[in-house]
């Protein structure tokens, strides 16, 4: 899969998901770490290292936004999804 993201992440756990058994998944991202926009930037200063987040202070609370298909993807409960027509 390209793109290592959260949605790149969500994919390839969808994916594993739809599957009857364990499944390798590659995937391929410009960055060296994972997450997107998920992830936190470090800084170097002279006062020392400073964290700020890399987009994920405007993430909504997953309560009163997400679908029920994202929910059971955040609690990492196994579920089956119907297959796209």
């Amino acid at each position: 899969m390209v793109g290592a993201g959260i949605s790149g992440l969500a994919a390839a756990c969808f994916w594993q998901q739809l599957q009857d058994k364990p499944q390798q998944i590659l995937q391929i991202d410009n960055h060296d770490d994972f997450g997107g926009h998920a992830k936190r930037n470090e800084l170097s200063s002279s006062n020392g290292t400073i964290f700020g987040y890399g987009g994920s202070e405007s993430f909504q609370s997953p309560h009163s936004n997400f679908s029920p298909v994202m929910m059971g993807l955040l609690s990492g409960q196994r579920t089956h999804y119907p297959s796209p027509q």
